[in-house]
């Protein structure tokens, strides 16, 4: 026997209705929900979800019907209090001139005092909060500094903060995005086996099967249906859910049973924010959703009955789609190239009866979390040449001092010059080995430094006063320019310059007369950027994040004494300082080197 039947539900709505001016907005509402259930609720625009998400939150008054809330009864609306619900709204509910740890703290009601006025200690309590659920905000940040993404994360954790027995979000969900909307929803999912009871009124489909275990079917503010989420497939919820659509004339060649299956589907598919594609089963392309038609960069309706491989060139992804098609399950493939993008693609069967009538295809772009993949990889693989590294620049130290003491005793107890001449040769050669083994160590990222507070422009003016003698030499032009007179930066200055110095090495060693450098610097409310670019051939090379690795390297000069040790010296010193060495060769010729330090680095 289910549990929930003989437990008492959190929230009850007996025979609910809302009337507003005269109509009808919500209609003979029964549902109950218990302590621990994540419960969606699905459906059109306008049927009345968001009065309903009020109704549970007892913000509104029924018009007619009974409201219970741990199984008493609510009778007065307007004096009934409760810290047990919390509610995100889709407009969020923030104040963009205070800071984010002043926003998670902030008291529901404006005219309340804070619980605590010491900023400092309001700034550790929420770095703290955000530390235990693995977020990265800066409690420093004042709010209009924030991506949509990153508001709705901070207006979600206030209301966790506050501990609530319910939780309604009322379409905030779809304005997360990456790394917050995966947190978010493993935290919601943990939330729920805390006993809180979480519902969620949401348009994206996947965010509904990945949370929910009930859905709720809304249709002119009535309930259409009730059902655990394993027992409704995705295509009969859209079906359910969304009716509405004008008429294509050019779809008019259709089958009837396929035109009625687009006009089921349409509204909602032309407004997810996913890239997706309905095909029929010709595999003839009958839809493409707005966010697809942006994706392919499409004019609206061009691509109608034409074959998938009128807006896929790439033969290899085209023939894995094509092999999905045919299997007619609902399968996936990963790590496809559609032009510069990497993507993953699933395909669902459209079914009339036993007969595939169609298919949609879904288009999710992988590129930002496969770059993510690709310097996690990286920064192991640096981490592991590291540890290797400090340990060879030791194993190589003892000897050479051994070497360096046995030529120091032959010098003193020789008289012949070319005996001298040989002990210069060697020593020569000692030092150039000493100075790989100083490089090593500098790559293996030793953290323990002094930090300095220093102007970076003033830097950087300081660096290419000594450089641009031998740049007119070589005849390379050096420019630089700043969006603001001084960006002050808490670093090891000696460190920073050797990155600059590197990375400037970098380019006049492949740059050719009359070749341009040229460095800007910027700040914004979350980071210093050094920008390092010049006209040269750029990276050549099949796998050119390799040039973070030690020993790799692209250039070949006359003397073979490029030892690839610059950039991983100046990616190791960066990545101390939690920041970002990034590069992309420039379309029309030459590369770019960023380097992007975090405001933790600056007063």
């Amino acid at each position: 026997m289910d549990s929930k039947i003989t437990e008492t539900p959190l929230l009850e709505l007996r025979n609910v209705s809302y009337i507003q001016k005269q109509q009808t907005i919500v209609k003979d509402i029964n549902l109950k929900l218990y302590p621990g259930e994540i419960h969606a609720f699905v459906g059109d625009r306008g049927t009345g979800k968001s009065t309903l998400g009020k109704l549970m939150a007892l913000m509104e008054t029924p018009s007619t019907g009974n409201i219970f809330w741990e199984g008493k009864e609510v009778s007065n609306f307007k004096s009934f209090k409760t810290t047990g619900i919390q509610v995100v709204h889709q407009e969020g509910g923030l104040i963009d001139y205070f800071c984010v740890a002043e926003n998670l703290f902030l008291p529901e009601k404006i005219f309340k005092p804070f619980p605590f006025t010491n900023k400092r200690k309001m700034g550790l309590m929420a770095a703290d909060f955000f530390k235990k659920y693995g977020f990265s905000l800066n409690p420093a940040s004042p709010v209009n500094s924030l991506n949509l993404s990153e508001k709705t994360t901070v207006t979600l954790l206030r209301s966790i903060y506050r501990k609530p027995k319910l939780l309604i979000i009322d379409e905030a969900l779809e304005k997360l995005s990456g790394m917050d909307h995966d947190k978010i929803l493993c935290l919601l999912q943990e939330l729920a086996r805390q006993k809180v009871a979480i519902v969620c009124i949401s348009h994206r489909i996947d965010d509904i099967y990945n949370l929910a275990e009930t859905i709720s079917v809304i249709r002119d503010g009535r309930i259409l249906l009730t059902d655990a989420t394993k027992n409704i497939d995705r295509l009969n919820l859209i079906k359910m859910c969304y009716t509405q659509v004008t008429r294509n004339k050019k779809t008019e060649d259709i089958n009837k049973e396929f035109y009625q299956l687009l006009r089921y589907n349409e509204a909602i598919l032309k407004n997810l924010p996913i890239t997706l594609i309905v095909t029929d089963d010709q595999n003839n392309i009958k839809m493409i959703n707005d966010q697809g038609q942006g994706f392919f960069k499409l004019q609206p309706e061009e691509y109608l009955n034409q074959p998938i491989s009128k807006i896929i060139s790439e033969q290899e992804t085209l023939k894995e789609i094509n092999k999905l098609l045919e299997q007619n399950i609902e399968s996936i493939i990963f790590n496809q190239q559609i032009g510069e993008v990497i993507v993953n693609i699933k395909t669902y069967p459209i079914f009339d009866g036993t007969f595939r009538i169609g298919s949609i295809i879904i288009i999710e772009d992988i590129t930002e979390q496969e770059k993510m993949r690709q310097r996690l990889n990286l920064s192991e693989n640096l981490s592991s040449l590291g540890l290797l590294a400090a340990g060879v620049a030791h194993e190589i130290n003892n000897p050479l001092e051994i070497i360096y003491n046995y030529l120091s005793f032959l010098r003193r107890n020789s008289e012949h010059n070319k005996v001298s001449e040989a002990i210069d040769q060697l020593e020569e050669e000692i030092d150039g080995i000493k100075n790989i083994v100083s490089d090593l160590v500098s790559f293996s990222g030793d953290k323990g430094h002094d930090s300095d507070y220093f102007d970076v422009n003033n830097l950087i003016e300081q660096t290419l006063t000594l450089l641009r003698p031998a740049a007119k030499e070589r005849g390379i032009n050096c420019s630089f320019k700043s969006s603001i007179d001084e960006i002050f930066l808490l670093a090891k200055k000696t460190e920073i310059r050797q990155v600059i110095l590197n990375l400037i090495r970098n380019s006049f060693e492949v740059l050719a007369k009359d070749g341009q450098l040229i460095i800007e610097t910027d700040q914004t409310d979350n980071n210093i950027i050094i920008k390092i670019k010049d006209n040269g051939p750029g990276i050549l090379s099949p796998n050119p994040e390799q040039i973070f690795l030690p020993f790799f390297s692209t250039k070949k000069n006359d003397n073979n004494n490029n030892l690839g040790l610059g950039i991983p010296m100046s990616y190791g010193i960066i990545s101390k300082y939690n920041g970002e060495l990034t590069f992309q060769n420039i379309a029309e010729g030459g590369c770019e080197f960023t380097i992007t330090l975090p405001p933790g680095n600056s007063k």
